[in-house]
Formats: C-alpha cells, structure tokens, sequence
C-alpha cells in the first residue's frame, strides 16, 4: 500500500510538474508572438502604423457589409449506369440506428441489413421476392419502377423551304411535240444573252489584267439566260475560260507563289497545280474587287474550276459563271453543237431538251457524281448516230476531231475538222418531219430499253454498237452490299482514253437509271412536259414518289 500511495504521488507530482511546463510553454509563446510583433511594428514610422490601421479598418468595415452567400444544398450523387439494380442512398433515420432486422437470404433482407447501417436506398429496378412469399419492401426502400424505352426518333427530312422555289415549266400549246417545240424556243441561245456573256468576259479580263496581261477570255453561253431552272447556280449555264500559255502562266505565278512544284522524274510542269493557282488569282481578283460573288469551287473535276455570280445587264439579278483556265471541254461541246445542227438543225434542238431534262431532274451535278452536261451533249449526238429506227443515221461518224484552241479563243468561233469514215449510202444530211418532242421520247426509251450499259460505250468517234475501246478504262462502281456494276461507259471524242462516266457513284448510278425508267414511262403514257421535266427532290424516307403532284419544289433559281 505504501508502496502505491508512493507512486501515485509521484504520478501526480509529474502531472502538476507537465501542466506548469505547458501552461509555462503557452505564456513562452505568447511572449514570444508580442516579441516578433513589436519586432516588426517598432522599425516603422507613425504614417506606416497609420496607414495600416485604416487599411485594417477598412478591410473589417468592408467584410461586416458583403452580404451573405447562401450555399445551395449539395445534390444527390446520380445513379450509377452498371448493370442491374441501381441503389442510392438517402437519408439515415434515426430509427435505423438501433432497429435489428432478422437475417434472411432474400435481397430485400439483405438490403434491410445494409439498411441499418447505412441508412434506407431506392433501387431503380423491382426487386424479385422469394418463391411463394409476396414483394414486400423493408422500411425505408423506395422502389423506382423501371424506365420505359423511348420510341426511337425519326431521321431529319431532306426538305427544306425555298425562298424562291423553281416549278416545272407551264406552256400554252397543247400535246408533247407542241409543248417541246415551244420549250425549245425559250431556252435556245439568243443574241442578247451573247451580249451579256460578251460583256461579262470583257469585264473578267480587264479586272485580272493586272494578274495576267496578256490572258485572253472566252464566254460561252448554252441556253437563254433569261430562263431560271433548278440548279442553275450548281451548273451555270455560262462559261468564262481564261487562256494563257503555260510558260506565262508558270512565270507569272512563280513571283508570287514561289517556284511551280515539278512532277516527280519527267520535269515537266504539273498543269492542274497550275490551273489551281491561277484558278485562284483570278477569283482573288474578281472577288475582292466586288466584280463578282464566290459561290463554290469544283476542284475534283476533270479540270478544276470556280462557280461565280457575275452582275447581269440592267437591273437583273446575277449569272451564275463557270470560270476556268486553259479549260478545252467548253470549247470541245461549243464545236460539237456548231458542226452537229450544222447537219442536221435538230441536233441542236434535242441536245437543249436533253440537257435542259437532265438539269431539272438532278442528273448534271457533276461535284455530286452525275454526268458532265457535256457528256449528255454526247450522249444526244450518239443517239442520233445509231439510235434512229425508223430512218437512216442523222449524223455521220466523226473520225477526225481537230481543234485550234487558240484560234477558239481569239477568234471566239469553234474550229473542228469533221468528217465520215466512208460515204454511206441512204445517209441523209437534212431534216427530216420527225419532231423534236418525237425524238426525245425514243431518245429516252433507246437508252432505257435497247442499250446495253454494261457492254457498250458511248462513242461518236465511231458511232455503232460495240463494247468500249482498249484504251477507254471501264469504271466499276462499288455498291452498298459490296457487289459492283459497270458505270457508263462515255468516250470524249478529243480525248479517247477519257471516261467521262468515271466521275460516277452508286448513287448517283441508280438515280441516273431511275430516271431513265421514269421518263420513258411517262413518255409511253403521252405525259405532259411539265410532269417530265418537274424539278428533282431528294426521296422522303418512305422512298421515292415519282408522281408530278408529289415533289417539292426546294430548288432556287
């Protein structure tokens, strides 16, 4: 006893001896505080401690007038996304402190006992109860019925409203042949609208002398100006060629661009590149001057090119312009139409209806993988070579196709050497009493019913029924189901090694067939014009309505 009354004084003495230390350390550390701030408050002058006073002061009034920022309540964590019953917790109840729940293997036991420790949870899921015993949910489980499937959304239209929609054609006279007649008057080519294609490509070439001095610039026009259609700003109906030989033109833009890239091995100049850079510094030019407004450019062509709006005569709206440099297609189409209704007045009369169709129903836009209006220009002229069955051929074969490019450009006349292969007997060189709306109904029922696309190619140079050249490549089109079909086979007669149905997709294959199918049906129905030539839209999701009173009509003029 003695010995532990012994050690508990001395516990106790070194407890009262610690407390002191402490108590001591504590009043050591204050003195030490007063100490470091007189330190730093003694070396300073009376406007210093003034200073900081009302900087203090002023910091306290500051603090005690800010309003309050109330703090909002910090939301629910949301329900994870894994698989299965999705649980979250809410609130812990007193109650759930110090109920017991008997142990049990049903989920609900199981979730009674998390329950208690942690306080009640909902599930996202119902819960199954074990067989034979009813759903019950223990004390604070909510059970969040299941989330019904949403019903899947409908894909967003292809229609839009147009400001200005195009509408089909509406004539006065009576019957196909009267209407096509009086369709061909207003679209053909007249001499005001070569004044305003003139005066628009006198105003590109004073507007990029600047760039170019010694250019030389072209228009060319291919129907009335005058007359708005579907797609007119997607494919003008005017081209402005700029000409330029190509050692000028490398010269002029090296300043300015640095050195022209060079072909890899050959050293020859790379003449696209060059298109492009020029292409470019004329639109730079005509655009930032306000001659003209950009609208798009056709870089992927066959040869690249810009679509301009160039102002109009008087008051009128804008034309819409193909400007190209060193560009020979509008030439070569320009020499085709002169010696081609230079035979036969016709020619050029269905190759109006023709491109004029192909326009309206969607099947020129070459940027979208249709065919070039030129190539339908050909495929116009072949129709009229071998397509006739009920009277001779109304164009011969054309073997020799020579062109001047630049006796073109200067003299702004076409120049083609044309001739046939041999002087067929019965070929007829003057028109005949076949109609034009006669021939664009068996124009369009030849290449829907008796050519065969897969085996034979388009060809003016020798006009028959043959398979495609050995230098013509032949073009396969990959469909969505991974098998392929043969894509129109179309020879530019100045270029034989040239495909211009290379420029084809699977899309723009069918469309190209089903309207072929759609024409020839509507001409064997002695259809009207106007339901022919209805401006082409994109099919609704329940698929393509081909009836006239069905489109819409989304497309500007």
């Amino acid at each position: 006893l003695r010995y532990r009354a012994m050690s508990m004084a001395k516990c106790n003495g070194l407890e009262c001896l610690s407390t002191a230390w402490e108590a001591g350390a504590q009043d050591r550390n204050l003195g030490f505080l007063v100490l470091a701030v007189l330190c730093a408050f003694l070396p300073l002058e009376a406007t210093h401690l003034a200073s900081v006073l009302i900087g203090a002061a002023g910091y306290l009034l500051f603090q005690t007038f800010q309003p309050g920022v109330s703090r909002a309540e910090v939301s629910e964590k949301q329900p994870s996304k894994l698989s299965g019953p999705t649980l979250r917790r809410g609130p812990r109840p007193a109650a759930a402190r110090t109920a017991a729940v008997p142990a049990s293997r049903s989920g609900a036991a199981v979730l009674a006992r998390g329950q208690q420790c942690r306080g009640p949870v909902q599930a996202s899921l119902p819960l199954q109860a074990p067989r034979g015993l009813p759903l019950q949910a223990p004390p604070g489980l909510i059970i969040r019925s299941p989330r019904l499937p949403q019903p899947p959304r409908a894909p967003p239209s292809n229609h839009s409203v147009s400001v200005r929609p195009v509408e089909a054609p509406k004539f006065g006279a009576v019957g196909f042949d009267a209407e096509a007649k009086e369709l061909i008057n207003r679209i053909m080519p007249s001499p005001e609208g070569d004044v305003a294609v003139a005066n628009i490509a006198a105003l590109v070439k004073r507007m990029i002398s600047p760039v170019f001095p010694d250019a030389e610039v072209t228009g060319f026009a291919h129907s009335n100006l005058s007359q708005g259609t579907a797609f007119s700003v997607a494919v003008p109906e005017v081209d402005i060629v700029v000409a330029i030989s190509w050692s000028l033109l490398s010269r002029q833009l090296s300043g300015r661009w640095g050195q022209v890239n060079k072909q890899a091995g050959g050293g020859q100049l790379d003449t696209r590149k060059l298109q492009k850079a020029a292409i470019r510094a004329c639109t730079d030019r005509l655009v930032s001057t306000g001659t003209c407004k950009f609208r798009r450019s056709a870089f992927r062509d066959g040869e690249p090119k810009v679509i301009l709006v160039a102002p109009g005569p008087g008051d009128r709206q804008g034309i819409p312009v193909n400007l190209s440099v060193n560009a020979s297609t509008p030439l070569h189409s320009a020499a085709l139409v002169t010696e081609s209704s230079r035979i036969d007045p016709r020619a050029l009369e269905l190759m109006l209806l023709v491109r004029r169709w192909a326009k309206d129903r969607g099947l020129c836009h070459s940027a979208k993988g249709h065919l070039p209006p030129y190539a339908w220009s050909l495929l116009a002229i072949f129709y009229l070579q071998v397509g006739s069955t009920n009277e001779h051929p109304r164009l011969p074969p054309l073997t020799e196709l020579k062109t001047s490019l630049r006796s073109m450009w200067r003299n702004c006349q076409p120049a083609i050497n044309m001739k046939a292969t041999t002087a067929q007997p019965g070929i007829e060189t003057e028109a005949t009493s076949t109609s034009v709306g006669a021939l664009f109904k068996d124009f369009v029922a030849f290449y829907a019913q008796r050519f065969d696309w897969d085996s034979e190619a388009v060809s003016v140079r020798l006009a028959r029924h043959a398979a495609p050249d050995v230098c013509l490549p032949v073009h396969m089109v990959l469909n969505t189901d991974r098998t392929t079909q043969v894509a129109p086979s179309i020879e530019d007669p100045f270029n034989p090694s040239c495909n211009l149905g290379a420029c084809m997709t699977a899309m723009s294959l069918e469309h190209f067939h089903q309207e072929f199918q759609r024409a020839h049906k509507l001409c064997s129905q002695d259809e009207s014009l106007t339901c022919l030539l209805e401006p082409w839209a994109p099919p609704k999701a329940s698929g393509p309505e081909y009836a006239c009173d069905e489109q819409e009509h989304d497309f500007e003029g």
